[in-house]
């Protein structure tokens, strides 16, 4: 009994671990892809932004790299391969992954909408 209750421990453990590690890297891949956008475009200078238009623009390109991005993840996670992991968690970093993702386009609105508030 305690040798299988250690077991169960270690399992709900290294479970613990992985959605900490999976969530830790989504939500910084998210935040990368938000900051890469708003500094290369940020960079092009092919219209003198103010910050408000700017703000929107990366607003909206994120929406849509975010969409191309969570189109590609749903695809692979609805894969018959990725379904077949026995442990569950290929897809279920996918999942955590296009979490994040939605989370950062919310942000990236939620930045816009500030700043239209406050100028």
């Amino acid at each position: 009994y305690i040798r299988h209750h250690e077991g169960h421990e270690t399992s709900n453990a290294s479970k613990r671990a992985f959605n900490i590690t999976a969530t830790s890297l989504s939500m910084t891949l998210a935040w990368s892809i938000f900051y890469s956008i708003r500094w290369f475009l940020a960079g092009l200078r092919v219209v003198n932004y103010d910050s408000m238009t700017l703000s929107v623009i990366v607003a909206l390109v994120a929406s849509v790299v975010s969409f191309v991005i969570i189109f590609a993840l749903d695809k692979m996670a609805d894969n018959s391969k990725v379904e077949a992991d026995a442990s569950g968690n290929l897809e279920a970093a996918i999942r955590k992954i296009i979490g994040a993702v939605g989370i950062m386009i919310g942000f990236s609105w939620e930045q816009s909408f500030d700043l239209a508030v406050t100028n």
